[in-house]
């Protein structure tokens, strides 16, 4: 280990382990969720049409981007939306090239739902961090977590280019 990360009490990549496995522990891996309506649906999914409903408009390369998914991968997850009514594409009437996304009635009483759901599980996980670490100490969680996103784009936008290229070379094999 560096001099520098001496005073850590892991390593960077411990520490980076811990972060993978954090974010596989949210996300459930693909496990899917009853928000209310009989039918299941993926955390992907109903980000995906979160975002969606909050950014109206967004392109399918958008939110590629702000995810750091590939456009096949976001592609996807949109065909499955549009085909279950959750949300529809319309193109953009000033430059034709450009598809913009909308939720429709039924993708917004889900998304809707979806948003009641993680406020409430995300609450209780919240209520036990503060009482466990303190509200500073969450803040400041969440604080770094932000800065990592917006400070290191770089990182996640290759990480997504390596996904992609190692997808590729595997169909030519």
């Amino acid at each position: 280990m560096e001099e520098k990360h001496k005073k850590l009490t892991k390593t960077p990549y411990e520490y980076a382990d811990l972060a993978y496995r954090y974010v596989q522990r949210v996300q459930s891996g693909d496990s899917a969720v009853d928000y209310g309506t009989g039918e299941l649906y993926t955390y992907v999914e109903m980000h995906t049409l979160s975002l969606i409903e909050d950014y109206p408009g967004i392109t399918a390369s958008d939110i590629a981007e702000r995810n750091y998914r590939t456009k096949g991968a976001v592609s996807q997850i949109l065909n499955k939306l549009e085909e279950k009514g959750l949300i529809r594409r319309e193109k953009d009437p000033q430059n034709a090239r450009r598809v913009c996304l909308y939720v429709t009635p039924i993708g917004l009483d889900l998304s809707q739902k979806h948003k009641e759901y993680d406020e409430k599980h995300m609450g209780d996980v919240l209520e036990d961090w503060i009482s466990l670490f303190g509200y500073d100490a969450v803040e400041k969680f969440y604080a770094i977590m932000n800065y990592y996103i917006e400070s290191y784009p770089s990182l996640l936008a290759n990480s997504m280019k390596e996904q992609s290229e190692t997808s590729v070379n595997k169909k030519k094999k």
